[in-house]
C-alpha cells in the first residue's frame, strides 16, 4: 500500500476499486454459471423422457454361401422397413451376427431387405486408376443392392434368427 503522509495515493483507489469490481463480476459470474449448469441440468434429465424409446434389439446370426461354400469377409447389411438398420461381417466360416448399435446385439424385430458384398483388389490397379476401379466385386453385383438381391429376412421377437444365404450366379 502506497501513502503520503497516511493518505491513499490514487494508484491504491484505483487498485482497491478495481478489486471491488472484480470480485462483484466474479460474483455475478457464478451466478450465472450456477443458472446455466441448473438449466442445462434440468434439459439433460427431461431429455430421456422424450421421444419414442429405441428399441431393444434380438440376437440374429446366419451364414453366407456363395456356390456352396462359405464367404468370408463379407459385408451383410439388413435394411428395416423402417427404423434401424443393422450389419455384420462374416468370419471364415460364412458365419455372422447382427449389430445395430454395439457389436453382437442384433436386430430390431421386423422384416428387412439383405444385401451381402464383398470385393478383392483389383490386380491391375495403379496410382492412375480411378477409386471406383480400385476393388473388385467377388460376389455377384445383384446382391450389393436391397431392390435387386431379393434377400429377404424376418426377424422375430422368440428365435431363434438364424438365417442362411445360398448365392447364385
Amino acid at each position: 500500500m502506497h501513502e503520503e503522509n497516511g493518505m491513499k495515493t490514487s494508484d491504491d483507489r484505483e487498485h482497491s476499486f478495481s478489486d471491488k469490481a472484480a470480485r462483484r463480476w466474479y460474483s455475478a459470474g457464478q451466478s450465472q454459471v450456477v443458472m446455466l449448469l441448473a438449466t442445462v441440468t434440468f434439459f439433460l434429465l427431461l431429455l430421456p423422457g422424450c421421444g419414442k424409446s429405441r428399441p431393444k434389439p434380438v440376437e440374429v446370426t446366419g451364414k453366407v454361401t456363395y456356390r456352396g461354400k462359405p464367404v468370408e469377409e463379407a459385408t451383410v447389411n439388413f435394411f428395416p422397413e423402417s427404423g434401424y438398420m443393422a450389419i455384420a461381417t462374416t468370419d471364415t466360416e460364412g458365419r455372422f451376427t447382427l449389430k445395430t448399435s454395439q457389436v453382437g446385439d442384433g436386430a430390431v424385430v421386423g422384416k428387412y431387405e439383405v444385401t451381402v458384398v464383398k470385393y478383392r483388389a483389383n490386380p491391375r490397379a495403379n496410382a492412375q486408376t480411378p477409386p471406383n476401379e480400385q476393388h473388385l466385386p467377388v460376389l455377384p453385383m445383384r446382391y450389393a443392392d436391397r431392390k435387386t438381391s431379393k434377400l429377404t429376412a424376418n426377424v422375430m421377437a422368440e428365435g431363434p434368427n438364424d438365417f442362411t444365404f445360398d448365392l447364385v450366379d
